[in-house]
């Protein structure tokens, strides 16, 4: 369990992000992973927070790049094409703070466009950049099935593997997965659970 991480959530009402660091700290765990969101009106920003945990001596294993766009990334025009600058931005950051892997999703909401080769051919140019400074992506299973078959079924580059997130497997797939589609593409595993109402990232057996 060497690799054991706990986010740094930045969503926490009561709890600032540098309060968490400081807490996962103090409990003892030395990796964590950022969520790199670009969340407006956070004072103790994303690039903070990775600072701050390199003075702690936490060990960063990956950062989650943001969603909030990815949908358009499937779309014709414009929008698609400055998710994919927004995302090689992204990835400069991460080489400059020697981050050498990162998650992102494929899809976000109920109800993303279809997969087609316009995304497809986005995505590679992303995988590409990433490649080039030597980061790897790992693609995570969201709220719709089909769309790392496609993606990773069309991309074969090393860098790229796939973030198998427990909880969305089980409310989101009804713990249906393909798992020998993706042997020996696994690099991260988001674990947490739920009671198939909503994703609710309960501890494991809550």
């Amino acid at each position: 369990m060497n690799n054991l991480a706990v986010c740094i959530q930045n969503a926490n009402k009561n709890v600032s992000p540098k309060e968490t660091i400081d807490a996962i700290y103090k409990a003892g765990f030395k990796n964590v992973f950022v969520q790199y969101y670009h969340k407006e009106n956070l004072e103790f920003d994303e690039l903070k927070q990775i600072d701050y945990c390199r003075e702690l001596g936490l060990n960063i294993i990956f950062c989650h790049l943001g969603y909030k766009r990815i949908n358009e990334i499937w779309l014709e025009g414009e929008s698609g094409e400055e998710v994919v600058n927004e995302y090689i931005k992204d990835l400069e950051i991460m080489k400059e703070k020697q981050i050498d892997m990162v998650i992102m999703h494929l899809t976000t909401k109920n109800n993303p466009p279809m997969y087609n080769e316009i995304g497809l051919e986005r995505i590679k140019r992303i995988v590409k950049h990433a490649q080039e400074l030597g980061i790897k992506i790992a693609f995570e299973n969201t709220k719709k099935q089909g769309y790392l078959e496609y993606v990773l079924g069309n991309i074969k580059d090393e860098n790229v593997g796939i973030c198998f997130d427990s909880g969305h497997y089980h409310v989101h797939f009804d713990d249906k997965f393909d798992f020998e589609f993706f042997k020996n593409r696994y690099f991260a595993l988001h674990l947490h659970d739920n009671d198939k109402t909503d994703d609710l990232h309960l501890l494991p057996f809550d």
